[in-house]
This record gives structure tokens, C-alpha cells and sequence, in this order.
């Protein structure tokens, strides 16, 4: 298993994204995320893949009406929801099996009450995932 981090930056928002991949096939991961379209297509350290995520979303809502870091988060709400993305890009291989993939798409994210006058936060995303490759050296 390989695992991942990195930033996600939405249309109305941002956030850290978790990633965990176990390759079945040369061309298929599964776990959280990619499927390579090109897989063994393209010379060297670039392949396109497209992806499909699901899965729990923690939403944490800051009060804006405070300036100061630990008024506006330290008593932030929260809500636990689901959410689907649908996302194309290109992982870039590095030495050592990790890569960098960053990516763009839509997301669909239902938060299942009203959040600052927003029922959902659907939209446009940015992902840049960071996957750590089992070797290292």
C-alpha cells in the first residue's frame, strides 16, 4: 500500500486530502483514488490518469467574525458528510516509486444543513497529491 497527502483547493474552498492506493493490475489502482489511462503508453515519468473519489468529508466551520487564530478555530463547528469527486490529471513519477500528481475536477459535496447560508459546497477542485513509494533511498 502506498499512502498519500496533499492540499485540495476547491471553488469554495480548501483542504488536505488522504490518499491509500493498492495496485490490482499494471493499469488499476483501487483503494482511495486512479485509474492510469496510458499506463506502459508514454515514455518515462508521465501518465495521465483519471479518477473517481468517494468518501467521508470532515467539514470545520470557523467563526469570520474573529481576527484572533484561536477564537475563530478553536470553537469551530463541525460536520461530518460524504463526498464524490471526479478529477483528470498526470502523475509524475519519481525515483523510489513515489509521485506528485496534481490534478483538476468537479466535487459534489452535500453538507445536509445549512453552512453559512450554503446547503452544499459543490464545485471546481485543485488537487496536488504527494505519494510515497515503498523503497527508499
Amino acid at each position: 500500500m502506498k499512502k498519500g497527502i496533499g492540499p485540495m483547493l476547491g471553488t469554495r474552498g480548501y483542504g488536505i486530502m488522504f490518499s491509500g492506493q493498492w495496485q490490482i493490475k499494471s493499469n488499476i489502482i483501487t483503494g482511495f483514488e486512479r485509474w492510469l489511462l496510458f499506463e506502459g503508453k508514454i515514455a518515462n515519468n508521465f501518465s495521465p490518469f483519471m479518477e473517481m473519489k468517494l468518501g467521508p468529508i470532515l467539514a470545520v466551520d470557523g467563526i469570520e467574525d474573529t481576527r484572533k487564530f484561536s477564537n475563530r478555530w478553536g470553537k469551530a463547528g463541525t460536520i461530518m458528510t460524504y463526498g464524490i469527486q471526479v478529477a483528470f490529471g498526470v502523475a509524475f513519477l519519481q525515483m523510489g516509486g513515489s509521485t506528485i500528481s496534481p490534478s483538476i475536477g468537479y466535487e459534489y459535496l452535500p453538507m445536509g444543513k445549512e453552512v453559512d447560508g450554503r446547503t452544499n459546497y459543490n464545485g471546481t477542485v485543485v488537487n496536488i497529491a504527494f505519494t510515497f513509494g515503498n523503497n527508499r533511498r
